[in-house]
Formats: C-alpha cells, sequence, structure tokens
C-alpha cells in the first residue's frame, strides 16, 4: 500500500465505469443504464441506505480507502459520491470533511 499511485486521483470516466459494472452486477440498475455525475443515488438510481453502503464497502476495497467517517445522508448525487471518494484517495481533508462527522461538528 505504500505505492505512490495509490493517492493519485480518479478521472472521473474510470469511477463512473467501475459504478456502472458495480450497480449492474449487483442487479441495481439495468444492464445499457447509463449513470450520470448528476444522477440522484435514491430518486434516480433507486438506491436506499442499505444499497449505499454496500456501494461503500465495494468502493474502500477497489480505493484502498475508508469511508467509515461518511455521514449518511451526505452523499446524495453519483458526484458527491465521487468527490468524496476522490478525497479520501488523494487525502483531501478539507473536501473528505464535508461528508464526515468532523464538519458536523464545526457547525
Amino acid at each position: 500500500k505504500s505505492n505512490k499511485m495509490n493517492n493519485i486521483a480518479i478521472s472521473e470516466t474510470d469511477f463512473l465505469q467501475y459504478l456502472t459494472y458495480v450497480l449492474t452486477d449487483l442487479r441495481y440498475i439495468k444492464k445499457n443504464e447509463t449513470i450520470k455525475l448528476s444522477s440522484n443515488l435514491n430518486q434516480d438510481l433507486g438506491l436506499d441506505s442499505f444499497e449505499i453502503s454496500e456501494i461503500f464497502s465495494l468502493l474502500e476495497d477497489k480505493y484502498h480507502i475508508d469511508l467509515f467517517e461518511i455521514i449518511p445522508g451526505t452523499i446524495h448525487t453519483v458526484k458527491d459520491l465521487y468527490n468524496c471518494v476522490n478525497a479520501a484517495k488523494t487525502h483531501n481533508q478539507k473536501i473528505f470533511a464535508q461528508f464526515t462527522y468532523k464538519q458536523s461538528k464545526q457547525k
């Protein structure tokens, strides 16, 4: 895990491809269904909180990150999820804090 490649940001295209693969594999979406960054996880993709937490787990394994601090309900769109994963991967605490308990304590 000490490989410097682990800290490199994920491209939007790669992220969307992987997320599409995961959602299709889990049968949460139909084959050939298009996922956009603007897609709402609940309203557009029909994902519930259990399914979203399952996706978190798969993203953690794929990208070697920890998403355990994420507050349920702070991730609404695929773009939110992408930003959160990238912030965790690149150790961008400012962006990552928007989705975590640390941010809610500052309010």
